[in-house]
Parts: structure tokens; C-alpha cells; sequence
């Protein structure tokens, strides 16, 4: 059991690390807010590697490998009040208690803002209107600054997407016909909107892009087909064009939405002769790509890729470059949690140790060439802030009844230090304006 538990945490890993922004689609069923099988904060030392101190054999050695240091931020007491955390005063954390893990919120429970100076969660009322249930899904922009949620009437099935600035004071519905539904942003002026019956349990077809605020749309009907498995469908825009990059089989292909143009790249990845899974593609709001292979020695990794690098990309040797994982603490399972930098998180977790139920933490600091050690383990969905500083991330108490009670831990990635919001579950960071 414990060994299902232990493959379960890492498929789950590997699944979010497929894509950092894949093609976000509506909820099928309940519940939204995403759980674990098993979500932990573990604040000791980790164990380190007991295997031959060998280094394995680069898989293509032309580019120059990354050595990553090893250093601990372990402070001694390693919590701290949110106030003291370090987070700039314009930051703010979304939150829902931790008893709503429904798909409508029928008991009015709301969604919370936080300030970093005030520890007190505030109800955002501004949300709600009379006679209406809202949804537990709440999509916040990557700027931070506006927010999605769906609307129905009482006693009524369908319901409405409403956005809303971050204040409250701008406010209107995404009016749609009912074969619609509205998913989650692609970028800071875009959603993408599906067809409100899915095709399977598993996948809605997404059928145009949306401008909420002008409510100008980009049809999205020519899709070519997309497979579920793998990296699936990545909607992004690049120099003025909409691309999907999907797969095919075992091929990548890049469909050109604006020009209807559908042609095969990546054939080097596609060759690769490594197992599927452990190659990953990440696509920014900004339409930047990146590509990471896993490998023995910790994982290989492109630097940002456009649309027409990826075009010009040859070889592998081109493009990839080994990060050579500090061997201590080796295996571990990268992912990319930014659209900001390189930065990735690591997991380690050891399926031969019958003790460790939860993975261990790390965090790969891309420019400055180091692996951060917080002492302390983790795992399930985390969310990383806008500046690249703070990782938030909702601790499940188990095992217990549900609904599990929880806990958000925020950690500060440049000192490690820790702030704890407990009967709350962490939903996304915003900004307020100045």
C-alpha cells in the first residue's frame, strides 16, 4: 500500500510537470480544488544518498554541464508570522477555507484575501450576489490583478462566467451561448473557451480564444486532433500568432492557428532514446519554450526557446545542457513551477525506503548554479509568486475525514524561512496596484 501511495505522489509530479501552461480546461466533475494522495511538511534533515559515489556517464557532453552547489537554508526555527515572511506590501494570497471542496460553493463560503501585514483572512463579499451560487474554481490572470469565476441561479444548472477586478469595482459577466464554457487564461488578455460537453471524461475541445475585456474572439475550430497523453496541447501566442504545440503519436508537431500551417519540429526529442514520460515541454505566457529530459545524473534542460528556435533546432547537442544534480541527493524529479526563470523545483523520494511516505524539497537556482536545501518535504500542486521568491503550497492533515483539514505553508526560496495559515487552502497570488 504504502509503495501505491509513494508511485501515486510521483505520478502526480510528473503529470504537473508536463507542461507549465498546457491547455487549462473547465472541471467535469467534483472536486475542483485538486488534492493528493498524501501532502507533507516535514522540518529535519534529509537523508542523504548511501550509493557508490559514481557520477553517471553525460548523455551528450559537446555542451558545457551545469555543477550545481549544494547549500542548506535550514534556519533553527524556521517559522515565522506571515508579516515577517519578507513579501512586498503590494502581494496578496487568495485563499478558501479549507472545508470547500465541492464545485459550488452552495454554503457561501467564499474565497479570502490576505495582506502580508495583516494575519486576519478578509472576505472578499464583493464576490457574491443575491439569488446566485458561485464556484469553488477561481482562475486568477498571470498579472494577478483579475479573477474568473462561473455564476448560476439558484435551483439552475447553467451558469454564467463573471470577471472580476482583484478590488471588486469592475465587474461584468462573459456572456457565451450555452454549448460555451470559459476555462483559464492563456495569457493577460486571453481565455481560452471550450465546448461545455466534453468529449470524454478527460478532455473538453477548445474552441476559441476570448478577450474579456473587449470580448473579441479568435476561432479555434481548425484544431487538428491532440492526444491526451504526454504533453497533450499547448496554446500560446508568439509575435503576433496563436500556435498549438501538440503531440502525434510519438512526433511533436506545431499547428500555426493564424495560418493554418501544421508542420513536424522536435524530431531530435522524438528520437531521444529515453522513456516518454521523462521528457517534458513547458510553454510561458510570453511563448517561450522549454524542454527537460530526465536522465541518471539529474536531468538535461534547454534554456527559453521561441517559436523560431524551435523551428531552426537541429540536434540535441544544440540545444540541451546537462544540470549535473548534487549526487547526495540523487534521484530527484525536476519541474519547472515558473514562467519567470529556469529556476525548477526537485523531488526526491526513494520507493526502496519504506519510511519516507512524502518527497523531499529542493529548489534549482538556474542563474545562480546552486540546489537549496530547506530540510523539510513536501509535495502535492504548489504555486510560486510573480517575483520568483516564495513558493505557497496547501498541506493536507492525514489521514483524517474528509474534508482534511489544512494548513498554507509559505516558504521564502532565498531564506527559508516559513509563515503557516492554518483552515485555509491556497487558491493564487495577486497584486494590488500601488
Amino acid at each position: 500500500m504504502l509503495k501505491t501511495i509513494l508511485a501515486l505522489i510521483i505520478f502526480s509530479i510528473i503529470a504537473t510537470s508536463c507542461a507549465l501552461l498546457s491547455i487549462m480546461e473547465p472541471p467535469t466533475d467534483v472536486p475542483v480544488i485538486t488534492t493528493t494522495t498524501e501532502v507533507g511538511l516535514i522540518q529535519t534533515a534529509a537523508p542523504t544518498s548511501t550509493s557508490v559515489s559514481t557520477q553517471p556517464t553525460i548523455a551528450h557532453p559537446t555542451r558545457v554541464p551545469i555543477h550545481p552547489t549544494l547549500v542548506k537554508l535550514c534556519p533553527e526555527n524556521p517559522m515565522v508570522p506571515l508579516s515577517e515572511l519578507g513579501l512586498s506590501p503590494q502581494t496578496r494570497l487568495l485563499v478558501m477555507p479549507d472545508t470547500l471542496e465541492t464545485q459550488w460553493d452552495e454554503n457561501g463560503l467564499g474565497v479570502y484575501i490576505i495582506v502580508p501585514d495583516d494575519p486576519i483572512p478578509r472576505k472578499m463579499e464583493y464576490l457574491f450576489q443575491d439569488g446566485f451560487i458561485n464556484s469553488s474554481w477561481v482562475r486568477v490572470s498571470p498579472n494577478g490583478r483579475w479573477l474568473i469565476l462561473d455564476r448560476r441561479a439558484i435551483g439552475q444548472e447553467t451558469h454564467v462566467s463573471w470577471i472580476s477586478s482583484l478590488d471588486g469595482q469592475q465587474q461584468w459577466p462573459m456572456n457565451l451561448p450555452g454549448d460555451y464554457v470559459v476555462g483559464d487564461w492563456l495569457d493577460n488578455e486571453t481565455v481560452v473557451v471550450y465546448d461545455a460537453q466534453p468529449r470524454d471524461r478527460f478532455a473538453r475541445q477548445p474552441r476559441k480564444l476570448l478577450n474579456p475585456f473587449t470580448m473579441e474572439e479568435e476561432s479555434l475550430d481548425d484544431l487538428p486532433e491532440t492526444q491526451i497523453s504526454g504533453i497533450g496541447a499547448l496554446l500560446f501566442r508568439y509575435a503576433g500568432h496563436t500556435f498549438m504545440l501538440y503531440q502525434a503519436g510519438y512526433d511533436y508537431r506545431l499547428f500555426d492557428v493564424s495560418t493554418h500551417t501544421d508542420r513536424q519540429v522536435l524530431e531530435w526529442l522524438s528520437l531521444e532514446p529515453v522513456p516518454f514520460l521523462d521528457k517534458s515541454i513547458y510553454v510561458t505566457t510570453e511563448g517561450q519554450i522549454v524542454i527537460k529530459v530526465m536522465r541518471p545524473y539529474g536531468f538535461d534542460m534547454s534554456s527559453w526557446l521561441d517559436v523560431d528556435e524551435i523551428l531552426a533546432s537541429k540536434s540535441y547537442m544544440q540545444t540541451m545542457q546537462a544540470v549535473m544534480v548534487p549526487q547526495e541527493i540523487l534521484p530527484v524529479l525536476p519541474s519547472l513551477e515558473t514562467t519567470f526563470t529556469l529556476d525548477m523545483s526537485l523531488h526526491k523520494i526513494d520507493l526502496q525506503d519504506p519510511q519516507q511516505t512524502i518527497p523531499w524539497f529542493y529548489w534549482f537556482d538556474y542563474q545562480r548554479q546552486v540546489v537549496k536545501d530547506y530540510c523539510f518535504a513536501m509535495s502535492g500542486y504548489a504555486k510560486l509568486s510573480s517575483d520568483n521568491k516564495f513558493m505557497a503550497f496547501t498541506y493536507y492533515h492525514l489521514p483524517s475525514q474528509a474534508p482534511a483539514p489544512k494548513s498554507i505553508f509559505v516558504l521564502n526560496l532565498e531564506t527559508g524561512y516559513i509563515a503557516r495559515i492554518d483552515g485555509y487552502q491556497f487558491v493564487g497570488w495577486a497584486w494590488a496596484s500601488e
